[in-house]
């Protein structure tokens, strides 16, 4: 499905500043900072060669494509998660409640970041026009719900496949559909640390007593 992105341009005073890295780091790097702070009609694949001071042919040669440019963004995002995600599960020291709160606690703590509660939404918005968006969107989510699912089954092994994945997407949702509300600048932040606390209460409370 095509999407028809702006091309405008920018004050040089806007553009991102160049900083070290692998050519194919900077690309991902200048488009994502354009989806954060202007949204996804910002970016095209001439717009960001134009950020980089490069030719459009250049940014091909890393990239041929608008899609294979988005994943690789993705996958950019997703991989600060993970390696977080695995540093408090070994911080745990075995204790899979203590893992899952902090897992939720982390990402819940996260909504508050400028470049959260601006790129997940832009992604969930282009995603539903834009069919490569969307298998970019649904893999991501597919990781997360996995990591989920495995921290649920260590709390409780005697749960079937299709509860603990029920669970699973019932804490994404929760926690995600808080962006909303307490995100960067939203006009409930306020209210971070209550809906973190009534989170973490309930999602351990449905985890250790649900059949």
């Amino acid at each position: 499905m095509a999407i028809a992105l702006n091309d405008s341009k920018v004050p040089s005073s806007q553009k991102v500043k160049p900083f070290a890295g692998t050519r194919k780091d900077q690309i991902i790097e200048v488009a994502k900072k354009l989806i954060i702070d202007e949204g996804v009609s910002a970016v095209t694949m001439r717009r960001v060669a134009r950020e980089l001071g490069i030719s459009p042919g250049n940014l091909h040669y890393h990239f041929p494509n608008y899609g294979l440019m988005l994943a690789a963004i993705v996958d950019a995002v997703l991989a600060p998660y993970l390696t977080r995600f695995e540093a408090l599960k070994a911080e745990s020291q075995g204790d899979p409640v203590t893992a899952l709160t902090a897992v939720i606690e982390y990402v819940l703590d996260d909504l508050g970041n400028k470049e959260t509660t601006m790129f997940f939404p832009e992604l969930w918005v282009l995603a539903n026009r834009d069919d490569k968006a969307e298998q970019q969107m649904r893999k991501l989510y597919d990781i997360y719900m996995a990591v989920l699912i495995g921290l649920i089954n260590n709390i409780r092994p005697d749960l079937s496949k299709k509860r603990t994945k029920e669970i699973a997407l019932f804490i994404c949702a929760l926690v995600e559909g808080q962006t909303v509300f307490i995100g960067y600048e939203t006009t409930h932040k306020q209210h971070r640390k209550a809906l973190k606390e009534i989170t973490l209460t309930t999602v351990i409370k449905l985890v250790m007593e649900t059949d």
